[in-house]
C-alpha cells in the first residue's frame, strides 16, 4: 500500500497510468468472478481470467520501469563521479605544469646567474692578468733603468779613472822610482780607500750587496734543466702527491724532453695524457710545471736528423740512480757513433711536436700512441720529384723503425698499408712495378712481399 501510495505522489504519469490500470484489472477480476457466481455462465469466468493476465502484465511492466528508473540514477551518480575524478586529474595536470613552468624558470634564473658569475670570474682573471703584464712591465722598465743607470755609473767611474790616472801621472812615476824605497805601501792604501768609499756610495745608491752579481747575469737565459739534486728528492711519497695535485691520469706516458726553446725546457723527465682534446704536459723539476697544449694545435711530428753530442756529458741527471732516472731511463736516446774511422763523433735524433717541443727517440712512440699525428720529414728523398708518395711513405717508414719508434710488426703494418693503398691506386702498371723494384733496391721491403702485391694489383684490375 505504501508503495501504491508513494507511486501516486512521487510516480511518473506514465507509472501511474500504469497502477491505474492495474487496479481496474484487479476491480474487473472481482466483478467477472461475482458475475460468473450469480449467473452461472463460464464467460464470465473467462471475462476473470483474461483481467488476472492483464493485470499481472501491467505490474510486470511497473517493476521493469522501476528497475530501469534505478540503473539510470545509478548510472547518473557513476557518470558524476567519473567527471569529478576527470576534474581532479586534470587539475593535477594543471599543477604540474605549473610546477614545471616554475621549475623551469628557476633554472633558467640559475643558468643566467651562473653565466653571469662565470662572466664575472672571467672578468676578474682578465683583470689580474692585465695587472700581472702591467707589473711585469714596470718590473722590466725599472731593470732597464736600474741597468742604464749601472751602465752611465759605470761611465762616470771610467771617466773619474782616466782623469786621475792622467792627474796622478807624476805620483804612479813616483811610485815606481821610490819603489825600493817601500813607499809604494803608502800609495796602494791611499787608492784603494778613495776607490772603497766611492764603491760603497755607488752600491748604497744602486741598492746592491757586496755579493755582486756580474754584467751579464741579468741577459743569460735561465735553463731549467734536471739536476741529480732536484730528481733525487723525489721518492714514492712526493711522487704520490704531485700525482694527485696535478691530477695525472692512470693511463699517462711518459717522455724525455730533449729542448724546447718556448718553455725553456732543457733534458727534463715528463708525464703526459690526455684531458678533454688537450695534452697535458707535467715536467718532473725541483717544482713541477705542468704544460697544457691544445690537440687542434698539435698537427704532425718533424724529423730532426744527426744532432752531435756528447754521450758522456748528454742527460747529466740520468748518470747516477734514483727513483726518477729508473723510471725514465728507457726514454733516454740511442746514440748513433761514426763508422769512419779516428772519427769519434757521436749523434743523435730527435722528433718534434707542438711548439718546438723536441723528445727522444724512445719517447716519440708515446706521442704516436696518444695522438693520430702525421710524421713529417725533409730531405733529399722526401722532396725529390724522382720517386712517388708510395715510396716516400715506405721510406719514412723506414726511418721509424732504425730509429726504435716502431717494431718490426709495427712496419710490417705500415708498409701492408703503403703498399695496399697503391696496389689501390691509379698509377700505372710501370710505374707500380718501377716503385716496388725501387723499394727492394733500398731494401724497404723483399722480393716476395713485392711478388704478393703485384697479385693484389692485378686482382683490383680484373
Amino acid at each position: 500500500m505504501k508503495k501504491i501510495i508513494n507511486t501516486f505522489k512521487n510516480g511518473t504519469p506514465y507509472t501511474k497510468k500504469i497502477l491505474l490500470g492495474a487496479i481496474g484489472s484487479g476491480i474487473g477480476i472481482l466483478l467477472f468472478l461475482i458475475l460468473a457466481v450469480v449467473f452461472k455462465t463460464i464467460l464470465f469466468f473467462f471475462g476473470s481470467i483474461i483481467c488476472l493476465f492483464i493485470m499481472i502484465a501491467l505490474i510486470q511492466t511497473l517493476s521493469v520501469k522501476e528497475f530501469t528508473d534505478s540503473l539510470s540514477e545509478s548510472a547518473a551518480v557513476t557518470i558524476q563521479a567519473d567527471n569529478s575524478i576527470e576534474d581532479e586529474i586534470q587539475k593535477e595536470k594543471v599543477n604540474q605544469e605549473k610546477e614545471h613552468q616554475e621549475k623551469g624558470h628557476q633554472e633558467k634564473v640559475n643558468q643566467e646567474k651562473e653565466h653571469q658569475e662565470k662572466e664575472n670570474k672571467e672578468k676578474k682573471q682578465k683583470e689580474n692578468k692585465k695587472l700581472k703584464k702591467q707589473k711585469s712591465l714596470k718590473e722590466e722598465k725599472q731593470k732597464g733603468k736600474q741597468k742604464e743607470n749601472k751602465k752611465q755609473n759605470k761611465q762616470k767611474l771610467e771617466k773619474e779613472k782616466k782623469a786621475d790616472l792622467l792627474n796622478e801621472s807624476e805620483i804612479e812615476n813616483n811610485k815606481i822610482e821610490n819603489y825600493s824605497n817601500g813607499e809604494q805601501h803608502y800609495f796602494d792604501n791611499n787608492k784603494t780607500e778613495n776607490e772603497s768609499e766611492y764603491e760603497a756610495e755607488y752600491d748604497d745608491e744602486v741598492g746592491i750587496t757586496d755579493e755582486l752579481i756580474t754584467e751579464d747575469a741579468d741577459e743569460k737565459e735561465v735553463t731549467l734543466q734536471a739536476t741529480d739534486e732536484e730528481l733525487k728528492s723525489y721518492n714514492n711519497r712526493k711522487l704520490k702527491k704531485v700525482f694527485h695535485k696535478y691530477k695525472v691520469k692512470r693511463d699517462h706516458k711518459k717522455i724525455l724532453i730533449d729542448k724546447c726553446e718556448k718553455y725553456n725546457i732543457v733534458q727534463t723527465p715528463a708525464y703526459v695524457w690526455l684531458i678533454n682534446n688537450e695534452l697535458h704536459m707535467l715536467l718532473i723539476e725541483q717544482e713541477p710545471r705542468e704544460l697544457v697544449i691544445p690537440v687542434i694545435r698539435l698537427n704532425y711530428v718533424s724529423y730532426l736528423k744527426k744532432v752531435e753530442v756528447n754521450p758522456d756529458v748528454d742527460y747529466p741527471a740520468f748518470h747516477k740512480k734514483n727513483l726518477i732516472t729508473e723510471v725514465f731511463k728507457g726514454c733516454l736516446p740511442d746514440y748513433i757513433h761514426s763508422t769512419v774511422q779516428g772519427d769519434m763523433s757521436a749523434y743523435k735524433n730527435l722528433y718534434g711536436f707542438g711548439p718546438g717541443i723536441y723528445v727522444t727517440n724512445r719517447s716519440v712512440k708515446q706521442i704516436f700512441d696518444l695522438l693520430a699525428l702525421e710524421f713529417r720529414v725533409e730531405d733529399k728523398v722526401t722532396t725529390s720529384n724522382k720517386v712517388n708518395l708510395y715510396f716516400k711513405e715506405a721510406y719514412k717508414s723506414s726511418i721509424l723503425l732504425k730509429d726504435n719508434v716502431i717494431d718490426a710488426n709495427g712496419y710490417a703494418d705500415r708498409i701492408s698499408n703503403t703498399l695496399d693503398d697503391m696496389a689501390k691506386s691509379t698509377i700505372s702498371y710501370n710505374e707500380f712495378k718501377d716503385t716496388l723494384n725501387l723499394m727492394i733496391k733500398n731494401k724497404l721491403i723483399t722480393q716476395e712481399f713485392a711478388m704478393y702485391y703485384m697479385g693484389v694489383r692485378d686482382k683490383n684490375r680484373v
